[in-house]
């Protein structure tokens, strides 16, 4: 059975061998965190029935990544875009080995997180990014959403009947 922190495990390990000594944060960052850095997030954990015994499981992680600041606590665009795709091309192959088992990868990634500003596209590299609001642009972290997907054996399912001793059976042919 795969938890969600044999996941995290795995997703810090691969980031830790791109990136080595650059500290990688698990859920939260504390006050005054180093930069660079990176924040990994379990957004969201769903488990779907598929039978008595299997279960299919999606866990949602968002990765952050921090670049060294400003005085302004802005991040030079072009670093966080060179990070995040140096993380995207981690999950390149569409799966993770996580014991012996190859889980689905689906990754998306955005400048800032699209959810907390408001819409402005900017030009980065050649093509439009949405990254903000102009006004409360925050050019201080990159995103990275991985979607893992894998069934997995329910942990519930053992049943305690007693082992059946013997069976005689008797055939007469006629």
């Amino acid at each position: 059975m795969i938890t969600v922190n044999d996941i995290f495990t795995e997703i810090n390990q691969l980031i830790a061998a791109q990136f080595a000594n650059v500290p990688i944060y698990i859920n939260h960052c504390p006050n005054g965190f180093q930069r660079p850095s990176f924040l990994i997030r379990c957004k969201d954990v769903k488990r779907e029935d598929v039978n008595r015994y299997t279960v299919n499981v999606t866990a949602a992680y968002t990765i952050s990544c921090f670049a060294a600041a400003d005085e302004y606590n802005q991040s030079d665009i072009q670093t966080l875009a060179e990070m995040q795709n140096t993380v995207l091309h981690l999950f390149r192959d569409g799966y993770i080995t996580v014991e012996d088992r190859a889980i689905k990868v689906k990754t998306r990634a955005g400048i800032t997180d699209a959810d907390e500003f408001d819409e402005v596209r900017v030009r980065l590299g050649g093509r439009a990014v949405q990254i903000g609001d102009a006004t409360t642009s925050d050019f201080n972290r990159a995103t990275i959403e991985l979607t893992f997907e894998y069934f997995d054996d329910r942990t519930d399912t053992s049943d305690s009947y007693d082992l059946m001793g013997s069976v005689t059976t008797d055939t007469h042919l006629q």
